[in-house]
């Protein structure tokens, strides 16, 4: 079954989870029916731009800015921790899981969350 998230465009593609953090989500087999994760190295977060042209690695424990902010079609998360998404919409990656984004994720910082835990 392939489901939608509504009012945040953003699809979580959890291994065995779906997160329920006020973004709308929807499960790993609905998001790889449609989408791709970003190719990513172990101890990276990866990001592919929606036009597919850029593309950028965050080491394990690094955090990132963009000015201007980075509109991100997948944000794949290869590290051991979870990672927060700040932007218009704020929202969560969890280690090993990839973040889709359906009309692309507006990304000003992505920062590592040890406890799991992002502002809302």
């Amino acid at each position: 079954m392939r489901s939608r998230a509504r009012g945040s465009g953003f699809l979580v593609a959890a291994v065995g989870t779906a997160l329920a953090l006020g973004l709308g989500t929807a499960s790993a087999s609905a998001a790889g029916q449609g989408a791709a994760a970003v190719p990513c190295s172990s101890g990276l977060v990866c990001l592919v731009s929606t036009d597919g042209l850029t593309r950028v690695s965050v080491a394990e424990g690094a955090t990132a800015s963009f000015l201007p902010p980075m509109k991100a079609a997948a944000i794949t998360n290869s590290t051991s921790v979870w990672y927060c998404v700040t932007g218009p919409v704020n929202g969560a990656v969890p280690p090993g899981d990839t973040l889709f984004g359906i009309d692309g994720i507006i990304v000003r910082r992505l920062t590592p969350s040890p406890s799991g835990a992002c502002p809302a």
